[in-house]
């Protein structure tokens, strides 16, 4: 076949399936041109001199550019790679460094570094942070030889990549910082160590690396945490063991603003309790909400730890700062067993709060039912009276607690004693309009004309209150008028 024939051939190809393919190949015809003709353009810019194929490329002034031109061919890649890494450099803020430290690249931040690439660029985070955050241990070894700073931080947490490795868990670069003299106590914008970063996610081989090497334990962050409370409130046994075998201070086991014994009572870790008060912490410093140890765990309900408390000497009557001892914690909670156990451990029954309120006094007030049942069973005063002369049976009232109210009358509660105001329970539900109690209060028989010191009777109060229902219960049950009211 000659080349007409051939040519014809093509054209009849082309003709046919609306693409013309070069036999064996599977290249598209007009693809091909194309390529051709990007091969001669690059044939005539390979036969420029070097210098002035250099000169080309920095006029580009666009590293994107540049790259492109470098990526045409194999010779002009050989030829301006070295360039376009000096351009980086130059004109880049050595963000070059930065991707290559990031991804790993060794080859790249080793030929960087070659041509000057600022080790310690801001450009998004310090390179050698990135490579900690990323575990390449390769391109660390070459920054810290070229004199990277082990002190670098990230933005926005100033964490160091030190800490970093910390936070990832790996423990080979993390030897290899320490052993090039990073330090291990560089402080995060929350005032946190790596070793806060290391409780924090319990990595427990990570901990014992730190410490051994001369990690600070008594050191307090931002929040007032410290490397213990942070381990006891984690709950991590082996930690808090770990600190302790290292001589943490008993000033901060009794830190009064976070006492770990208390974090330990609150939230239930019995182990943890009892090796505190192995190493000597106190039973009796109060937490920065105003509770003791025992306070702590009663609210909680953690019984045992309770128990374990009292038998290490843990004062059962220790008031909080509202002045409530653990039983009034206990009834305020709503914790039975933590109530039954310090009843059965002879705490005051008739313990008084801030207002003079006993728990009895607690619980009626407050429709704990079930509690003021217990308290009456162990036999409180049924009618003690806080500091404003209310009785249980005045509190119960004075929150319209009807089956409060039915508990302590039942038991023997005085339905006439006045508070001091001079009102009794009656004129206490009248005032406030609760007309289940009012009627019940009259169905136990109180006075229905008793009159308060103002000189008010329950009639009074319900009509000058506009509650024309109480009014009228009361004049169907016998209530006298007063003056033409």
């Amino acid at each position: 076949m000659n080349d007409e024939q051939r040519s014809l051939s093509l054209q009849s190809e082309i003709n046919k399936d609306g693409t013309a393919r070069l036999s064996g190949l599977g290249i598209d015809a007009r693809e091909e041109r194309k390529d051709m003709s990007r091969q001669n353009r690059t044939m005539k810019l390979l036969q420029l001199p070097l210098e002035l194929v250099q000169m080309i490329a920095e006029a580009l002034g666009n590293e994107n550019d540049i790259n492109a031109l470098v990526q045409t061919c194999r010779h002009l890649h050989q030829s301006l790679n070295v360039f376009l890494y000096r351009y980086n450099v130059r004109n880049s803020e050595s963000s070059g460094l930065v991707h290559a430290a990031n991804a790993g690249i060794e080859t790249a931040v080793k030929r960087l570094l070659d041509e000057g690439a600022d080790l310690h660029t801001w450009y998004l985070e310090p390179p050698l942070v990135l490579a900690a955050i990323n575990g390449h241990l390769g391109v660390l070894k070459l920054l810290i030889d070229k004199g990277a700073d082990l002190s670098a931080y990230d933005t926005p947490y100033h964490r160091t990549a030190l800490f970093w490795a910390v936070v990832y868990d790996n423990e080979e670069v993390t030897k290899f910082l320490l052993d090039k003299g990073a330090d291990p106590d560089a402080l995060d914008t929350d005032g946190c160590s790596p070793l806060f970063a290391a409780i924090e996610e319990g990595k427990i081989g990570m901990v014992k690396l730190l410490l051994e090497n001369g990690a600070k334990k008594n050191i307090i962050n931002e929040n007032e945490e410290t490397p213990l409370t942070i381990a006891v409130e984690s709950g991590n046994e082996e930690i808090v063991r770990l600190l302790l075998e290292k001589d943490v201070d008993l000033e901060f086991i009794n830190d009064p603003e976070n006492t770990p014994l208390a974090l330990a009572a609150e939230y239930g870790y019995l182990e943890i309790v009892n090796i505190l008060l192995q190493k000597g912490a106190s039973t009796e410093v109060v937490n920065d909400n105003g509770l003791s140890p025992l306070s702590a765990a009663t609210e909680s309900g953690h019984v045992e730890i309770m128990e374990l408390l009292l038998e290490n000497g843990a004062d059962i009557e220790f008031r909080d700062s509202d002045g409530s001892t653990p039983l009034a914690i206990a009834v305020d909670s709503l914790q039975m067993g933590a109530a039954k156990l310090l009843l059965d451990k002879k705490a005051d029954i008739e313990s008084r709060d801030f207002t003079g309120g006993s728990p009895l006094a607690v619980a009626a007030g407050n429709g704990k039912h079930e509690y003021t049942k217990l308290l009456l069973e162990y036999g409180a005063d049924i009618e003690s009276r806080d500091l404003t002369g209310d009785t249980p049976l005045s509190l119960a009232a004075r929150k319209g607690n009807l089956e409060s109210a039915t508990l302590l009358l039942d038991n023997g509660a005085n339905i006439e004693n006045l508070d001091e105001y001079g009102q009794t329970p009656l004129l206490v539900a009248t005032f406030f309009g609760y007309i289940d109690l009012v009627n019940f209060l009259l169905d136990r028989r109180a006075s229905i004309d008793v009159k308060d010191k103002f000189g008010r009777t329950p009639l009074s109060l319900a009509i000058s209150r506009g509650n024309r229902e109480l009014r009228d219960i009361l004049v169907e049950k016998g209530a006298i008028r007063d003056d033409g009211v």
